[in-house]
């Protein structure tokens, strides 16, 4: 006897009572809603993580060298000796010197605070993928140092731009605190000239952070920075950014001689707040709708408990027939997987039709100052998924054990009597 075919004649036998049907229908629901809500919340967590983690690299170096200086004319030299000792322990490695210090922005539209990347014009686009960023206007080309009457090339975010009114060929004020003894007590300010616009798709870059030719450091923040502004590093690029913290491992062992260098660390340890805010969530939010899936699962037994009382007879007539106790077990069985087979595949459609939502039409927008992303994204593996399908079908077969060994239990005289 086909138990597959029984089980589905149980559950959508015609003259079931009117309460049952909705039971039913209620139980697959609640599965399909749980599996839908699971999916949708794994994909757009992951796609948070996977963008946010697209982005940071896009602008970010793989590995960062700090370096203890106190004179930016020391940055040369130290950079050339780190790069060399870098390149012994990876040949393919690429490096970029680069200060970071924060100032103000001022245009005659409006003020905004950054912070103001000082890199090497050339050296930095084999470090990171600015250049292929810029929206408007042009990279910074490698210039001569600085002239104090000519105005000093900026390429800027497009959120900073945008709140500062400025486009390609205007001016704006670089302000910044010196650290000159002289002129300690009023801040620098210098002019900047917009050469670039660049969108990176995360706003934390877009709105904070614009980049200045590194001969520009004495004119913003004075010869002789003491108080941490600039900080100097140097920036590496390697083949693949998932294996930085081994090469991190291996560039700190091998800069232990170096006395300017403080430390190195990959570009993951600059971000692992976020990373671990988002791994913490993600579980959180996976557990929760797990149980989501088991109490929905729940339902299962109060319905194959409804539909064993009401089937009595049947499975009497069955038993009386030839069928065992483990047949009657495995027929119960069925039932209560075939109800959440079709909670799931109602789930997976649900989540397909809410992923090509997401990610296909981008209709859903997100304000980027509080998400730091213009869009919901979503990145969800077909291993992923089917992992969930499996895990939430298995949570069924085990709410489904319990009626389905209770109801093999029945003895045929008692069926048969009281049936």
């Amino acid at each position: 006897m086909n138990t597959l075919w029984l089980a589905w004649k149980i559950i959508f036998y015609k003259n079931n009572p009117t309460l049952q049907k909705f039971s039913i229908a209620a139980s697959i629901a609640s599965i399909a809603v749980g599996v839908a809500g699971l999916l949708v919340t794994l994909g757009v967590v992951n796609g948070f993580h996977s963008e946010i983690k697209s982005r940071i690299l896009g602008l970010s170096p793989h590995v960062f060298v700090r370096l203890s200086l106190h004179k930016h004319e020391n940055l040369a030299p130290a950079a050339d000796s780190v790069t060399r000792t870098l390149a012994a322990a990876d040949p393919q490695v690429k490096t970029a010197a680069f200060a970071v210090g924060s100032v103000m922005l001022r245009s005659s539209y409006a003020s905004s605070g950054l912070m103001l990347k000082a890199v090497d014009a050339q050296a930095e686009t084999g470090v990171t993928g600015i250049k292929g960023l810029i929206i408007k206007g042009e990279w910074l080309t490698p210039t001569q140092p600085h002239k104090a009457d000519t105005a000093i090339d900026i390429v800027l975010g497009k959120e900073a731009a945008r709140a500062t009114g400025v486009s390609i060929g205007d001016k704006v004020a670089i302000i910044a605190s010196a650290n000159d003894s002289i002129a300690m007590a009023m801040p620098k300010i210098e002019t900047g000239l917009v050469r670039g616009i660049f969108e990176s798709g995360y706003y934390e870059y877009d709105s904070g952070l614009a980049y200045v030719d590194l001969s520009a450091i004495k004119r913003i923040w004075g010869s002789d920075p003491t108080d941490g502004q600039p900080s100097f590093w140097i920036g590496a690029h390697c083949a693949n950014a998932e294996d930085a913290p081994a090469w991190a491992t291996t560039f700190s062992a091998a800069l232990d001689n170096e006395p300017l260098v403080s430390s190195v660390m990959p570009w993951s340890d600059l971000n692992k707040s976020l990373f671990s805010a988002l791994k913490l969530e993600k579980i959180m939010l996976a557990l929760v709708l797990f149980l989501i899936i088991f109490i929905a699962s729940i339902s299962i037994i109060s319905n194959l408990l409804m539909l064993s009382a009401q089937k009595t007879q049947m499975i009497g007539s069955l038993r009386s027939l030839g069928l065992s106790r483990a047949d009657v077990r495995r027929l119960m069985l069925s039932v209560g997987g075939l109800l959440g087979a079709m909670g799931i595949c109602t789930g997976a459609a649900l989540a397909a039709i809410c992923a090509y939502v997401i990610k296909d039409t981008g209709l859903i927008a997100l304000p980027a100052e509080l998400y730091m992303l213009e869009r919901l994204p979503f990145d969800l593996t077909l291993a992923t998924a089917a992992g969930v399908l499996a895990a939430a079908w298995l949570v069924t077969l085990a709410a489904s054990a319990l009626p389905a060994n209770q109801t093999s239990k029945l003895e045929i005289s008692q069926i048969l009597r009281y049936g």
